[in-house]
């Protein structure tokens, strides 16, 4: 049976099983009741996107639930899950430490715990998946900052977006990487080919993800070719 099939089939299974008992009788019904006290206002918010909850996947003290209304609170780092259908009565923001993996969408968000040069695991929470290659993934931690007004004498708040990081994960380590230069000094056997790599300016602009994303897919090429 093809692959794709077959996680399809899974996935039914899952959400059959779900359905029978009631996802409120599965491990997923644990956590905290989720209570926002402070709102975003603008739309600026804490979330990744507004509002709005989004059907997902999450992984989860070992077991996967499918079709789940989640909320993806990138100032606290926390997943927010509504089990009430959107009910408002079941919103729980549920234990961080036990999620494997969660899909905003069709946005994969994975908790790393592989280990660094030092041999430490540094605590970098969720972050995006946006290049999973042969030889290297390619994440990026999103955050925001918050920022306080005061109108009306009533004291409100805006979470702006700051600047993402990038993380390459490669042989089980993970590295920080922004610039040319860090990919060099992980790849140094790669240093002329990546130097040789231009980025449009202006699709840099549009998209800041583009140049990290060329070159590790420059550099997985270049090792799948054995070079």
């Amino acid at each position: 049976m093809p692959l794709t099939l077959l996680a399809q089939n899974n996935q039914n299974e899952y959400n059959w099983f779900d359905k029978q008992v009631g996802i409120e009788n599965t491990g997923l019904f644990s956590g905290i009741e989720y209570i926002e006290f402070e709102k975003g206002i603008n739309g600026f918010t804490k979330f990744l996107y507004p509002d709005n909850f989004s059907t997902g996947f999450i992984s989860y003290n070992g077991q996967t639930y499918y079709d789940v209304a989640l909320k993806y609170n990138v100032y606290d780092d926390k997943v927010i899950v509504n089990i009430g259908q959107n009910s408002g009565k079941k919103v729980f923001e549920i234990f961080a430490a036990k999620i494997d993996s969660f899909s905003i969408d069709i946005r994969k968000f994975i908790q790393i715990k592989n280990k660094n040069l030092s041999g430490e695991i540094p605590a970098l929470g969720f972050s995006e998946l946006i290049l999973d290659a042969k030889n290297l993934r390619l994440f990026k931690k999103l955050s925001k900052e918050k920022l306080s007004k005061i109108k009306n004498k009533s004291l409100f708040f805006e979470y702006k977006w700051n600047k993402p990081k990038y993380t390459l994960l490669f042989n089980d380590f993970i590295y920080e990487v922004k610039r040319k230069q860090d990919f060099i000094d992980i790849f140094p056997q790669f240093k002329t080919e990546i130097r040789q790599i231009e980025i449009n300016k202006n699709m840099a602009k549009n998209n800041p993800d583009i140049e990290v994303v060329t070159i590790s897919n420059k550099i997985n090429s270049l090792l799948s070719n054995g070079l």
